[in-house]
């Protein structure tokens, strides 16, 4: 066995964090120190997530099938994410695994599609159009720039710290009250890069259950700290 972490150590700290940050976002005052530093902890989970979808379409022996899982699991948690976050049954913004779900298609779209031109604009598209879900044009930019840089740490680093700067800038442009301290709460998402060069590349024990376990997870801890 390697040392460092493998994909499913990696994914339960995802898990761990993704708890932290929605604890703070539903229960902590926004303006206390606990808050700030849970919401930057919090903000590792995405990139992870976003590294395992690159590399689960790159091994899958069927992309149908993921894309299929995906998409139940976005619908079956958008009620739950609803709830959690909007106190509705139903809204127009997005969970995470719609987001991640686009992602999939941006990769389906940057593989398949030969011709640059329209490949580009339905990807281009795509990144738009996950604006409207959690995470939206942060995920679909780094799982593109994982995919194509697989197997490249550093380059998959240096990357994400650009696209991830970048997108944090535009933040700050497009949104006229996005404040000081929600940059610095971004700067959790830089804690990705050491995570990156921990990771081993196994897989871990039991994997079909943690396969599962994951996709269940999260709609079920929303609805929890929605009970709550």
């Amino acid at each position: 066995m390697e040392k460092g972490l493998n994909r499913n150590q990696l994914k339960y700290i995802a898990i761990i964090t993704m708890i932290v940050d929605h604890i703070a976002f539903l229960f902590i005052p926004f303006h206390t120190s606990t808050y700030k530093a849970f919401r930057f902890i919090g903000k590792l989970t995405a990139p992870i997530m976003c590294y395992f979808l690159a590399e689960g379409y790159i091994y899958t022996s069927s992309k149908s099938k993921y894309a299929t899982r995906l998409l139940i699991f976005a619908i079956i948690s958008q009620v739950a994410f609803s709830l959690a976050f909007y106190n509705k049954i139903f809204t127009f913004n997005f969970n995470m695994i719609f987001t991640l779900l686009i992602s999939f298609v941006v990769l389906l779209s940057y593989e398949k599609i030969k011709n640059k031109f329209v490949k580009w604009i339905a990807v281009s598209s795509l990144v738009i159009l996950s604006y409207f879900s959690d995470w939206g044009i942060f995920a679909p930019l780094w799982v593109l720039c994982f995919y194509i840089l697989k197997g490249k740490k550093t380059k998959q680093a240096v990357s994400y710290y650009i696209l991830t700067t970048l997108v944090i800038i535009l933040k700050c442009v497009i949104i006229n009250n996005y404040s000081w301290n929600n940059v610095l709460i971004h700067l959790g998402l830089f804690l990705f890069i050491p995570i990156l060069y921990l990771y081993n590349g196994e897989k871990g024990k039991n994997n079909k259950f943690n396969k599962w376990f994951f996709y269940i997870f999260y709609p079920l801890h929303l609805i929890i700290l929605y009970l709550v």
